[in-house]
């Protein structure tokens, strides 16, 4: 990993950290501002949310707020439970997770291949 990847993930972790304290009731997608953005597909979204431990259902529920988050932020949290569960920040041309509880992972746009 690069410098810049590990400046990236500490501080996607960090702020993980710092979400998680303030939480929400039920699950919902807040955009964040970033300074890149992508348009995903459906195949993407799915992949990301599948791999960050969300449910079908919750991707047909939430997959489309937070394409359109990704398309016009650059990054959005999904919060639920109280608790910060994921966020996703687009690094053309790279989607960086962080997932509370799990792995961090990237996933490239132009192969649709997890690192």
């Amino acid at each position: 990993m690069t410098r810049t990847a590990y400046a990236i993930a500490a501080t996607l972790v960090g702020a993980l950290f710092v979400f998680s304290a303030t939480g929400c009731r039920g699950l919902e997608v807040v955009a964040m501002p970033n300074r890149d953005a992508a348009e995903l597909s459906a195949d993407d979204v799915s992949a990301l949310m599948l791999r960050a431990g969300f449910s079908d259902r919750e991707i047909l529920d939430y997959g489309t707020e937070l394409r359109n988050s990704l398309a016009r932020e650059g990054a959005a949290r999904l919060s639920g439970d109280n608790r910060t569960r994921a966020i996703f920040a687009v690094y053309h041309p790279l989607v960086y997770v962080t997932v509370a509880g799990g792995p961090s992972f990237a996933y490239d746009l132009r192969s649709g291949e997890f690192r």
